[in-house]
């Protein structure tokens, strides 16, 4: 016959306690065990009730009970102490009830004046805690440590507040959601397609384009394979807008380049946008696949070119397409923007010169090669291209064969072969600079530099679109940069340049088309001061000494800082140059470059005339700079 317990209740004031009153009050009581539990349906309330109730029952599980014997042979029996707890499951209610006495009288002691006998109970995340985790976790890809140093923030005045371990178990726990799965990453991509039809889509929001239904109502977006490759698109209504409204005022000039090391699955990304005036960088799309090839880059710019035709009727025929050395951008180049004329980046050309350098047979000519290659780089037109070409022939194919062979059928012929400053308008981007800056910060902002899985991977680069990060207005004019404006700064402290105003002579002054004129001369090298000029490649020679040994980048760095001085003096006049300050207009090399020199800088600054800067928190890749905080830069996850 089962025995009847006499259960007495710990709350005779209330019959039913809330969620928090329950935590209060295990915290009151000594330590307990859960030795089992079952589930009913519900009875503790006053009317009948289809929710599920659940007992649990708990015996003691106190170290000082469990100390005391009962005889001489040190035989010990159990605590008579039991507790139960019955929950409502669906409404959250508590009934506390305990039965027998502990076998220890301190104990029994503190249970009766329900002080607590052991360390509080650990808080419970509440439902707004988890969603602050996963947002920081999933969408911005914090550490643990971040995510709780946000966390303490957020919910300051919450007390006790749940211990960092919790907090950095559960970021654990969701992100084995989105692990490289196949129908992980098919969720993610179906949600950004979706997203392309939906009629509650702002023109902010991130969607997917070019990706086509199978037979069985699934999404092509392939699964890796090299008969079946991943191909993903990502862009937004506001971008592809803010492209056409430039595209059909100014010369377009597409950059195209490949990042990597932004997931776990070593997928490379391909990014596609356009350079300004100033040479920012302005995302255009951003396309994740399984590999790197010219399949890539051809659907990629076809795909493009299909989404804006059939969305806004435009129809992409870009002028130029910057891209790196790689066949791939070539031939999909050629296939795709027939008219348009293929640039090679700058950059790139003088990083496989560098690695190429030690063909030559004497080093002393290092230089010398440098600055014959800078002044083909600076021609003004064709004419003076193949001419400079030329003379560089003349000059090294028989002294420096091995090299010249090298360079000529590398850079001088062929589709690598425009990288000169007249091969595009003035002032536009003639490396892929900004497009790298825009992949360093892209990563930097997305992943923070640790390659992740590709759902989140994906999930960040949504994030990154929609909250427009690197978004900068198109400048139809040209700014000075830093490097311009440092450099003038310089070269005026040490009274590299004299001037004079045109206005002093009464004819210029009676014509007010000439009231904007100024001269302005640089009387000596800013390098060892030396006052003579170079005005031709055939004699532009100089030497690089310095104490010590250094490496190979180091030394070229070096060498062009002095190509660049020799530059402000070459092909300047006895008069000096004649700057437009009205019209913001140069003789001199640089400015056919940059649209912009340091002769523009100085001589405005004379006359009291303001130029263009970029503002203190945008950067040359259309970058803002990140929050910090101390010497550490972080990121804020910005909540509704």
């Amino acid at each position: 016959m089962p025995v009847t317990k006499n259960w007495i209740t710990l709350h005779p004031e209330k019959e039913l306690l809330n969620e928090e009153e329950s935590i209060v009050m295990q915290d009151r009581l000594c330590s307990h065990i859960c030795t089992h539990s079952k589930e009913r349906s519900c009875n503790i309330h006053s009317k009948p009730s289809i929710c599920q109730m659940k007992t649990s029952y708990l015996k003691c599980n106190s170290s000082t009970c469990k100390g005391i014997t009962n005889d001489e042979n040190g035989n010990r029996s159990k605590c008579e102490h039991q507790l139960k707890i019955i929950e409502c499951v669906d409404k959250k209610v508590f009934q506390f009830w305990s039965v027998g006495a502990h076998k220890s009288e301190s104990v029994q002691s503190t249970f009766n004046s329900q002080r607590p006998s052991v360390s509080p109970r650990k808080p419970k995340l509440t439902q707004a805690m988890k969603t602050f985790i996963e947002n920081c976790r999933v969408v911005h890809n914090m550490k643990a440590k971040a995510i709780y140093h946000d966390f303490q923030n957020e919910f300051a005045d919450v007390d006790p507040l749940p211990t960092a371990e919790q907090v950095r178990n559960f970021a654990n726990q969701i992100i084995t959601q989105y692990s490289d799965t196949y129908e992980n990453v098919e969720r993610e991509a179906e949600n950004l397609i979706k997203a392309a039809t939906s009629e509650q889509s702002l023109p902010e929001d991130c969607y997917s384009y070019g990706i086509t239904k199978k037979i069985d109502g699934k999404y092509q977006i392939g699964n890796g394979s090299d008969l079946n490759p991943f191909f993903l698109t990502l862009t937004s209504v506001y971008f592809l807008q803010k492209f056409i409204a430039s595209a059909s005022l100014y010369e377009v000039q597409l950059h195209v380049d490949f990042t990597f090391k932004t997931n776990t699955l070593d997928y490379p990304v391909l990014i596609i946008g356009y350079s300004d005036f100033s040479g920012c960088f302005h995302l255009l799309t951003i396309i994740i696949a399984s590999k790197q090839d010219s399949w890539v880059v051809t659907r990629a710019f076809r795909e493009l070119k299909l989404e804006l035709y059939n969305r806004f009727n435009y129809l992409l025929s870009p002028q130029y397409v910057m891209a790196d050395g790689g066949l791939a951008d070539n031939k999909s180049i050629q296939l795709e923007f027939p008219g348009a004329k293929r640039l090679m980046c700058f950059f790139n050309v003088m990083k496989n010169v560098r690695e190429n350098i030690d063909k030559l047979k004497d080093q002393t000519n290092k230089s010398q090669i440098y600055s014959n290659i800078y002044y083909i780089h600076l021609s003004a037109d064709e004419i003076e291209f193949n001419h400079r070409c030329m003379l560089f022939r003349v000059q090294w194919s028989n002294i420096e064969p091995a090299f010249y062979s090298y360079f000529h059928n590398q850079w001088l012929q062929g589709s690598n072969k425009n990288w000169q400053v007249y091969c595009n308008p003035r002032g536009y981007a003639l490396t892929n600079n900004p497009l790298e800056t825009f992949n360093w910060h892209l990563k930097k902002a997305v992943i923070d530099n640790i390659m992740t899985n590709l759902p989140l991977s994906i999930l960040g680069l949504k994030k990154l679109i929609e909250e427009k990060c690197f978004d900068t207005p198109f400048l139809n004019y040209h700014i000075v940069s830093k490097r311009i404006e440092s450099r003038a700064l310089q070269l005026d402290k040490e009274n590299c340049f004299t001037y004079e105003n045109l206005l002093q002579d009464t004819a210029m002054r009676n014509n007010p088309d000439n009231s904007h004129l100024v001269c302005l001369k640089k009387v000596k090298n800013h390098i060892n001061g030396s006052s003579s000029a170079i005005g031709d490649i055939s004699i532009a020679k100089y030497t690089y000494t310095e104490a010590g040994t250094t490496d190979d980048i180091k030394e070229f760095k070096q060498i062009e800082n002095i190509i660049t001085d020799i530059i402000e003096l070459s092909g300047m006049t006895d008069a000096g140059y004649i700057v437009n300050t009205r019209d913001r207009i140069c003789d001199c090399k640089n400015f056919n470059k940059f649209g912009m020199c340091v002769h523009i800088v100085n001589a405005c600054k004379r006359v009291k005339i303001s130029l263009p800067h970029r503002k203190s928190n945008q950067k040359a890749g259309g970058t803002p700079m990140l929050r910090t905080n101390g010497n550490k830069k972080v990121r804020r996850p910005h909540l509704a």
